[in-house]
């Protein structure tokens, strides 16, 4: 199953705080990125006062390309 191949670990706070700089986008952009409503709760989880939850961290990682193992492309018009 294709989902089981793209999963990935809980992000640690370290990590969270690291993938957002290396991306060189702002708490605000990245809160945005995954469907959050404030910058604050991106810093929540980059504090370590929540955890993120698995599926906003794929997408962060997927759409910021920094996915281990996959990367996003754009379909073609035949698709």
């Amino acid at each position: 199953m294709i989902v089981d191949a793209i999963t990935v670990e809980w992000p640690t706070p370290d990590q969270v705080r690291a993938y957002r700089v290396r991306a060189g986008i702002t708490q605000g952009q990245a809160a945005a990125l995954v469907g959050l409503g404030s910058p604050s709760r991106w810093n929540n989880y980059a504090a370590g006062r929540t955890q993120l939850e698995a599926v906003r961290w794929l997408v962060f990682l997927l759409m910021t390309d920094q996915h281990p193992t996959h990367r996003l492309t754009q379909r073609s018009a035949h698709a």
